[in-house]
């Protein structure tokens, strides 16, 4: 019995009445003890033991080894995305900035030759960026010609070096013609 605390005494006097000629029951109450471990019959604690704790240990080590290699790809193929993002604006604006000054300009800049390479420098935040613009006379089955032909195919190229194992590049290319200008 404890002194002082009749609820726990009643609680405790029915534990006892209710054991008499049966199976014994687990002797816990939240008042009877401050910490909480359940005592079944013949006195045995539940609980984890240690091979148990050894072996979450290390499924858990396994799950993280296997998910960690995915997370690192994923970001370096978000990354290279990135890069191929500004990448493809730069090459979009050299390629604007062309069509703006149009055919006759484009014509001009080749001359007599039948292609010309011109280098440019991209306006992004790539690392170690080049940019190469490639202008060819093309006929009509849009194979390269030495004559004037009318058409143009003009290519801008960005490549760039961040790393051995990340570098790449765009091209796009567009067709300059004629056809409709004074």
């Amino acid at each position: 019995m404890v002194a002082g605390r009749p609820e726990l005494n009643s609680i405790l006097m029915k534990q006892q009445g209710a054991a008499r000629g049966q199976r014994k029951q687990a002797l816990w109450h939240p008042a009877l003890c401050s910490r909480k471990i359940a005592r079944f019959p013949g006195g045995q604690q539940r609980g984890f033991t240690l091979v148990e704790v050894i072996i979450g240990c290390v499924i858990v080590a396994l799950m993280f080894l296997t998910f960690v290699p995915a997370y690192l790809s994923s970001e370096q193929a978000i990354r290279r995305g990135q890069n191929k993002e500004l990448a493809t604006q730069s090459a979009r604006q050299e390629l604007e900035s062309w069509r703006l000054q149009g055919y006759v300009a484009v014509s001009a800049l080749i001359g007599a030759q039948s292609s010309r390479t011109l280098s440019f420098t991209p306006s992004n935040s790539l690392p170690q960026v080049t940019g190469q613009d490639t202008f060819t006379r093309i006929d009509t089955y849009l194979l390269p010609v030495s004559t004037e032909s009318g058409r143009i195919r003009a290519a801008a190229t960005v490549a760039w070096n961040r790393s051995n194992t990340d570098s790449g590049s765009v091209t796009l290319t567009t067709l300059f013609t004629d056809k409709g200008e004074q």
